[in-house]
């Protein structure tokens, strides 16, 4: 059955957090440190508590004492056995998404998301917590690193279809912290808002992307 997203061996790659940051620190692109969770770990705080297979934001937190990690860890472990401890990076949360149109890759106008909460979680993605500014206020410099990384990511990882990536900027530097390879397309989705500003009709993107199987 033909579709337009990635294949198996690069979803599983992307969905699983902790080998998709090693295989980007490997292929030389800014990622924050890393580790699955075991007991005998060193954590340095503040840092992300995070199931390591799992989507939608389900189960994050930002730690900032050992206290506080007891209750992230029994969070995290709801939505999955693996939890990967990664360290966090100050600083201001966008996303760019990226896509195959006719074997030219466009990245639409990048995203900045502010959150209410500390993090941008479940609660400030899907209950109104947050504000997304498209396309994000940022030095045009930036704007033009994150689409030439995203574009790369893209080939490198020989992504399909519209994927979005996010970055937290720390000081003008992009750090990916994460990849989606089938993001929403909802109503609070961002890839629409981003489409919607692009000028470009969500007829015409899914028609787009089905002449390009």
């Amino acid at each position: 059955i033909p579709y337009t997203s990635c294949n198996e061996i690069t979803s599983k790659l992307t969905f699983n957090k902790s080998k998709c940051n090693k295989m980007l620190h490997k292929l030389k692109y800014k990622v924050p440190k890393s580790e699955i969770y075991s007991s005998n770990i060193r954590i340095n705080y503040p840092c992300i508590v995070k199931p390591n297979c799992n989507g939608s934001s389900f189960g994050i937190s930002k730690v900032n004492t050992n206290k506080e990690l007891k209750q992230a860890i029994e969070i995290a472990k709801q939505h999955a056995r693996e939890i990967i401890i990664e360290d966090f990076i100050e600083g201001r949360e966008v996303t760019c998404a990226v896509y195959n149109s006719n074997n030219i890759l466009k990245a639409l106008p990048i995203t900045e998301i502010i959150s209410e909460n500390e993090i941008f979680d479940y609660d400030a993605k899907y209950n109104g917590k947050s504000k997304e500014i498209t396309p994000a206020k940022i030095e045009h410099s930036v704007t033009s690193k994150i689409k030439k990384i995203s574009k790369k990511i893209y080939t490198d990882l020989n992504l399909k279809g519209i994927v979005r990536i996010d970055f937290i900027i720390k000081k003008r530097t992009p750090y990916i912290i994460e990849i989606n390879t089938i993001p929403g397309f909802s109503e609070q989705s961002i890839v629409p808002k981003m489409l919607k500003v692009e000028k470009i009709t969500i007829t015409d993107f899914i028609s787009n992307q089905l002449n390009n199987i």
